[in-house]
């Protein structure tokens, strides 16, 4: 299979890969405003990966806007972006009104010819290419770019933040440099990039150009502020075709003045990163599978994509969207605390993931313990469409056993073990217990004991199933990285004995129904549960020193699943198989 695509010969609109057309580029909020007519206001743009939170302006002096723009303050501009970019020199560098002007003039150096650029990506390094002429093929990978006449690499990616190193560049610089190619490295997002992963200190080679960006990192995108870096002789032939005055005297104060902050990039790095982990986690909490980006984006992959971007969209929150990808969606950062509690409450509410808050009762209390407050409350309604989401939820649940290591965000388990307070329960006696194991010494008594007792199951299974039992995997006891053990405290007061007189194990179901409902909940999370039910209930009991007259009910893996499948692993298997509803009906 080639490892090209050819983009087509006719010019394309002016988007980024796959976005839908109605909506050329991230920030158009009249468009949006024209497509979610009844959005609250103000509206939260997420749609574009440019700071929300920008370098403070400095005082200008009214002489900046009056006049025709320095060389000298050129000169100084320049010193200040190779210094903080990395270049050789200022002589390596060329300053810009934005990067989006010299991508057809960088690509018109290059002589009419093949152009490949590595995708999917930013669709303008396309559209740029054909303007200057070239025949353009999007390559799915680095080797195929050092068969063309001019080579685009978007580093990090947009959308999915791909990285490539600095010795495959070099490679590629290198093969191209020996037929006369051009290497361009668009690094509009290197700012939070790896330190150390930027190619703008190798620009001497003479056939690479290095773009960066100052608008995205400094959130300063209508300054139109952008540079190349290459090879003086190279920097030279750009600068001439830009033309004197390109960048306007108040862009050259702005620029100077922020890319010589230390103090204030480094810090906004550290910001960048932890806006980026609550991103984070308020996306995994949707449910939603992260696939990539940087500190400034997140590119998501859902089968409910489009439901969602709909639903963002009505309450207000402007999201990206890809019109060839429509499993995609990306998300920018929220400005401000108002912004991220706008974004969280929408999540919330699109994926039914958490109770609304209730006014009548402390935050903690079960709602079914006021039945004369909730008589008085309007019923809920439950329409058609939600009907079919609780049948996918129940449907996907899953008994997970294979998990990723990473761990989850500060304060994640304990609100969704919250959900047990949901369960319905005899007497209202909520007796369930929820035991967080962290202790490694205590896991590690806890795998002991597994490993021994399956070892007893197996020598107990037939000789015909002997074999399929050894190879089932029935416990995720090393990778899930958080784990809690379940019991029912059969001696609570709470209820005050009411349905158990008779029915004394109605407290282990009660226990039960809550592990349910927080299966429910973590599904609709994307979180997987295991429930590891091969241990000697008196052995977990000591190991984990709880009280005695307590029930062990179960002990559960929890964290993010690999894979996700609507099949049971044990019918995937051939262990067992689900039965229809018939056969375990009686009608007397």
């Amino acid at each position: 299979m080639s490892a090209y695509k050819t983009a087509g010969g006719a010019l394309p609109p002016a988007t980024e890969s796959g976005v839908a057309s109605d909506i050329t580029h991230g920030g158009d909020l009249g468009a949006a405003r024209a497509m979610f007519p009844g959005a609250p206001e103000p509206l939260i743009d997420l749609s574009t990966g440019i700071n929300p939170n920008p370098y403070p302006l400095p005082a200008l002096s009214a002489d900046l806007f009056a006049r025709l723009p320095d060389s000298t303050a050129l000169a100084k501009l320049a010193a200040a972006a190779a210094a903080n970019y990395g270049a050789p020199s200022a002589a390596h560098v060329v300053a810009a009104p934005g990067t989006q002007i010299l991508l057809p003039l960088i690509a018109g150096l290059v002589r009419p010819g093949c152009a490949a650029v590595l995708s999917p990506t930013y669709a303008e390094h396309i559209r740029a290419a054909q303007l200057a002429r070239h025949a353009v093929r999007e390559a799915s990978g680095v080797g195929a770019l050092a068969e063309a006449d001019l080579a685009i690499v978007t580093n990090p990616n947009n959308p999915d933040g791909r990285l490539l190193g600095k010795d495959e560049l070099r490679g590629v610089a290198r093969k191209l440099a020996g037929r006369g190619g051009l290497l361009v490295i668009d690094e509009a997002f290197m700012d939070v990039g790896p330190d150390g992963a930027s190619f703008a200190g190798d620009v001497a080679s003479g056939n690479v150009v290095v773009l960066r960006s100052f608008g995205k990192f400094f959130g300063l995108a209508g300054v139109r502020l952008g540079f190349a870096l290459a090879a003086p002789p190279l920097a030279a032939r750009i600068a001439s075709l830009l033309g004197p005055w390109a960048v306007s005297g108040p862009a050259l104060a702005i620029g100077t003045r922020a890319l010589s902050d230390r103090a204030w990039i480094e810090a906004t790095r550290a910001n960048l990163t932890r806006a980026a982990k609550r991103l984070d986690a308020i996306l995994v909490g949707a449910g939603l599978e992260i696939v990539g980006g940087t500190t400034l984006f997140r590119l998501v992959r859902s089968s409910v994509a489009a439901a969602l971007f709909q639903h963002l969209g009505r309450a207000g929150i402007f999201v990206r969207r890809f019109a060839n990808r429509p499993d995609w969606l990306r998300f920018g950062l929220p400005a401000g605390e108002p912004d991220w509690q706008r974004l969280q409450q929408a999540m919330a509410a699109f994926t039914g993931a958490a109770p609304p808050p209730v006014k009548t009762a402390p935050e903690h209390a079960n709602p079914e313990g006021d039945e004369h407050a909730s008589a008085a409350a309007p019923s809920a309604n439950f329409d058609d469409a939600f009907r079919a989401r609780l049948r996918d939820l129940l449907a996907w649940r899953r008994d997970v056993r294979r998990f990723l290591r990473d761990p989850f965000p500060d304060g994640a388990l304990e609100r969704l073990i919250a959900f047990a307070g949901l369960a319905p329960s005899v007497g209202l006696s909520q007796p369930w217990r929820f035991v967080i194991v962290n202790d490694p010494a205590r896991r590690a008594a806890i795998r002991d004991n597994f490993t021994a007792c399956n070892a007893q199951a197996l020598a107990a299974q037939a000789t015909e199933r002997a074999g399929l039992y050894a190879k089932l995997k029935l416990a995720g006891l090393e990778e899930a990285p958080a784990h809690i053990a379940v019991f029912a405290d059969r001696s609570t007061e709470q209820g005050h004995g009411l349905g158990r007189h008779t029915m004394p194990e109605m407290i282990d179901y009660s226990a039960v129904t809550a592990v349910h409902t927080i299966w429910l909940a973590a599904r609709a999370q994307g979180i997987g549960m295991g429930w590891v039910s091969i241990l000697d209930p008196e052995a977990v009991t000591a190991i984990l020193e709880v009280p005695e007259d307590w029930k062990f009910i179960g002990y559960f893996c929890i964290g993010y699943p690999r894979t996700d499948d609507k099949v049971p692993e044990l019918e995937r298997a051939g262990w067992e198989y689900r039965r229809q509803a018939p056969s375990t009906l009686i009608q007397r």
